[in-house]
Parts: structure tokens; C-alpha cells; sequence
């Protein structure tokens, strides 16, 4: 009976670090490259595992699914065992089922939603494990690493470059800050006038020549700053007898 307990405890133990491999794999994925990269460079605790692993997507994957399948079959065999010293071989599909239910609910559905909620939190505090876990199986994490960019090749290739991030899923992120008033509607339409700028042809941005506002050179300083004053402008030509002789730029600060 003792050594039957002491089989319960590893199965808790090893429901444990079912939940946490699941549970990393999201927040690991849900932090964006950019954030990782920044807390690196600050040196903030924790970053430094988490970025080895965020770096290499393949290995980090390959390591949550070697250590979700030992810590299914290590449970699955300790709970059979369990089951027969306890109940008989009928007792097998009781223990199945019990085990169904705490996998579900401890090892995927709580692990994974805090993750998601809590990436960052979560990742920086137990990307270290995950890393100790790979070093420590990193013939067979290579192995499976391996496996996975042959098999992927085949099918089209393997690429671990994030994928580039395009121009209207800026503008949703933009979006979603105005929705949720992180930004200012003054701040949104400054980035989408920038992303349309290279969309514009030439002539929809310059102003043609006999519009352009100059400043004839010999002008007195008390004119040269009423029309400055008229007309609001920070950078105007200046020329000398004609508009099409200029002599320089006023800037005005």
C-alpha cells in the first residue's frame, strides 16, 4: 500500500509537468518576438532562456512534445498499475477515465488559459525549466528536431524566419489600441498616413513650383516675420531677384 501512494504522488508530479510543458508551449508563443528581444537586451530576469527559446522555435517544440509524451506514458503506466493493485484489471478502465478527466482539466484547459491570459508572466518565470529540459534530452530533442524539418520539406519547406508582418495587420493592432483607447485618434492617423505614404504618386505629395511660398532675400526683417507669421510655414526657399534663383532655406524654430 505505501509503494501505492507513493506512485499517487508521482502521478500528481507528473500531471504537474504535463500542465507546465502544455502551459509554456502557449505563453512561449503568445510573447511577441519583439518583446523577448527587448527584455533580453535589459537583461530582466528570466529573459535569457526565454529568448534561446523563442530563437528556436523547433527546438522549443520539439522539447514541449518529448515531454508531454514521457510524462503521458510515465502516468499512463503508473496509473494502470495503480489500478489493477487496487481495484483488479477491472479497475483499468476506471482509472482511464479518471486520469482523462484530470489531464483535461489540470494538465491542458488550466495551464493553457492561464498562459494565454498571462504570457509573459508565465514565460519568464519558467522558460528556465523548459531549457534545463531540452539541454538535458537534446540528442533525442535534435532527433525529433531533425525528424520534423525533413518531413516539413517535403511537403513545401522549413523555415524557422517568423513570417513578416504585413501592412493591414499594423492597422488591426492600430485598431485595436483606438478600440481600447490606448492610442489617440491623432496617433492612429499618423501611422496609417505613413503606411499610404509610399502609396502615393509624387505629384499628390509636392507642390507645384508657382504655388511654392518663398521669400525674396533683400526683404526687410519685420516684413520677412509678418509673412511668416501669414502664412505658418517652418521651412521656407529663399531667392534672390528671382523665385527660380533660391539661395538657401529659412528654418524657422
Amino acid at each position: 500500500m505505501d509503494f501505492v501512494v507513493i506512485e499517487i504522488i508521482i502521478i500528481g508530479i507528473l500531471v504537474c509537468l504535463y500542465a507546465l510543458f502544455s502551459g509554456l508551449e502557449i505563453a512561449i508563443v503568445g510573447v511577441r518576438r519583439s518583446k523577448v528581444i527587448r527584455m533580453y537586451r535589459k537583461n530582466i530576469p528570466g529573459s535569457s532562456p526565454l529568448y534561446k527559446l523563442k530563437m528556436n522555435p523547433a527546438m522549443m517544440t520539439s522539447g514541449v512534445n518529448l515531454g508531454n509524451t514521457l510524462v503521458n506514458v510515465a502516468s499512463s503506466v503508473l496509473a494502470a498499475d495503480v489500478a489493477i493493485k487496487l481495484l483488479g484489471s477491472q479497475g483499468v478502465g476506471i482509472i482511464i477515465g479518471i486520469m482523462t478527466f484530470v489531464i483535461l482539466i489540470f494538465g491542458e484547459i488550466l495551464p493553457k488559459t492561464f498562459c494565454n491570459v498571462n504570457p509573459e508572466k508565465a514565460s519568464l518565470k519558467l522558460s528556465g525549466i523548459l531549457l534545463a529540459f531540452t539541454y538535458l534530452m537534446y540528442p533525442f530533442v535534435k532527433l525529433l528536431e531533425y525528424i520534423t524539418r525533413f518531413i516539413l520539406n517535403l511537403f513545401g519547406g522549413y523555415s524557422q524566419r517568423p513570417r513578416p508582418i504585413t501592412e493591414e495587420e499594423i492597422k488591426e493592432v492600430i485598431d485595436l489600441g483606438y478600440a481600447d483607447k490606448a492610442i489617440e485618434k491623432e496617433e492612429r492617423d499618423l501611422v496609417y498616413n505613413a503606411l499610404e505614404f509610399d502609396d502615393k504618386p509624387i505629384k499628390d505629395v509636392m507642390t507645384p513650383k508657382e504655388n511654392v511660398f518663398s521669400l525674396d532675400g533683400t526683404l526687410t526683417l519685420s516684413k520677412t516675420i509678418s509673412k511668416i507669421k501669414e502664412k505658418g510655414f517652418s521651412r521656407i526657399p529663399v531667392y534672390e531677384k528671382t523665385s527660380d534663383s533660391i539661395v538657401g532655406i529659412l528654418h524657422i524654430w
